[in-house]
């Protein structure tokens, strides 16, 4: 679908269900920048008309599209990347708000690197309805350029000092993501990060150092808890569709961190005890390992989890 002359420029698509209240902090925060070549939509996959009737009075300006019936969460997204039109557009959640400049800086990264495929930002993160200077990324005084897959999947396998873009922060230049859809077999729930990583594949990804949105992290966050099914199909996506292999330290780092994560929450449960002890073994002989070929793990490690 070509741009027609009178077609925005930028996009801005929220996927919302069922939380009037959060999308109206959104849409307070993508309004307060409004400017011509800018179109904000909201795809409301909701089972009720309340978002639709909150937006119809008190955004006016805002075009909203009802998904009835509801659609399943993938289902949605692709749905919504098939209907944008703009040269650029931005996917967004609504339970996050956007910061002065999202627009301006962003759009203004890809019209000066024509071959970049998409832009994201730093964040900083709201503790459910509590702000803070928390930066989700880290701290870094400059931009950066990510080359190509591997780059870009790093900050999400390794404990690095600087961690990845939220989802929702990044603006897609939509001529180089034609075809592109979250792809359970590539990661279940996390399927956005196999995403990002085939849109590296059209081209490279400028992440601003500013942070440009906030990012809410609360109880009913798709990633609060952890689902080991999931990471193994993102991994088999890693290990067969990128240059990771099982040696490579970034694979150690990603296993060791979600079997971490699900210890954590399980070693309390009804689990079985084998399957908990095969677990504690691994962390246990990983640990060491880690942490003696790799000074400084730990530090990392728990720097990374407090965020």
């Amino acid at each position: 679908m070509g741009v027609g002359l009178n077609s925005p420029k930028i996009q801005f698509w929220v996927l919302s269900r069922n939380r009037p209240e959060y999308l109206r902090e959104t849409l307070l925060s993508a309004s307060a920048q409004i400017a011509p070549g800018i179109e904000i939509l909201v795809s409301d996959n909701s089972d009720n008309d309340d978002i639709v009737s909150m937006v119809a009075s008190e955004f006016p300006q805002v075009k909203v599209i009802a998904r009835r019936p509801v659609l399943p969460a993938l289902t949605h997204f692709r749905v919504v990347l098939a209907e944008a039109s703009a040269e650029y557009i931005t996917l967004f959640h609504d339970d996050d708000v956007l910061l002065p400049g999202y627009f301006t800086e962003l759009s203004r990264m890809l019209d000066q690197c024509p071959e970049a495929s998409a832009a994201a930002c730093d964040a900083t993160i709201i503790r459910g309805d509590i702000p803070t200077s928390t930066l989700l990324i880290g701290s870094s005084k400059v931009d950066r350029h990510l080359l190509n897959s591997e780059q870009l999947l790093l900050p999400y396998l390794q404990f690095q000092r600087l961690g990845p873009a939220p989802f929702p922060a990044y603006m897609y230049r939509r001529s180089k993501i034609g075809g592109l859809c979250l792809n359970p077999l590539w990661g279940g729930k996390y399927a956005d990060v196999s995403f990002l990583s085939e849109v590296a594949r059209r081209g490279p990804i400028l992440v601003s150092c500013k942070p440009l949105m906030s990012y809410r992290i609360h109880p009913g966050n798709d990633n609060a808890s952890e689902l080991v099914g999931s990471r193994l199909r993102l991994l088999r996506y890693l290990l067969t569709q990128t240059l990771f292999t099982r040696q490579s330290k970034a694979i150690r780092h990603f296993k060791f961190r979600y079997w971490s994560k699900w210890y954590r929450e399980n070693q309390h449960e009804r689990i079985h005890p084998n399957r908990l002890k095969v677990v504690r073994r691994f962390l246990v002989l990983n640990g060491l390992r880690l942490a003696l070929t790799e000074p400084g793990f730990w530090l990392r490690f728990f720097n990374r989890a407090r965020r």
